[in-house]
């Protein structure tokens, strides 16, 4: 089945749905460009199309990285203040290890007075 698409003012053809999925996964075609349907003999958003599982995602992991954080100012102050918050306790339990360890090297090592 060989698909005609529509891509940024360019017309392409694949020879069949692999090479139309491969292209897809590739990034050479996206969601919202035209393609037609050799069976249904009808233009289409490509997103549209069944034989193409968008669901389908591969595990592999993704290398993200982040150039900028667009936050609004309260909501900055408002996060912040959660997290502050929020590292009280994690500080008390850190403070209750550190308390049990320098007791059990203290004891360990006659350090008691």
């Amino acid at each position: 089945m060989e698909w005609k698409l529509r891509a940024d003012d360019k017309e392409l053809t694949a020879a069949d749905t692999a090479t139309l999925k491969k292209w897809v996964t590739e990034g050479t075609i996206l969601p919202e460009h035209c393609a037609f349907h050799p069976v249904l003999q009808k233009w289409m958003y490509v997103s549209d199309i069944e034989e193409i599982d968008w669901d389908d995602e591969d595990d592999t992991p993704k290398h993200v990285v982040v150039t900028d954080l667009d936050m609004p100012i309260a909501s900055m102050v408002n996060f912040m203040v959660k997290w502050a918050i929020a590292s009280i306790p994690a500080f008390l339990i850190l403070l209750v290890i550190g308390v049990v360890i320098w007791e059990f090297l203290g004891g360990l090592f006659g350090l008691r007075h």
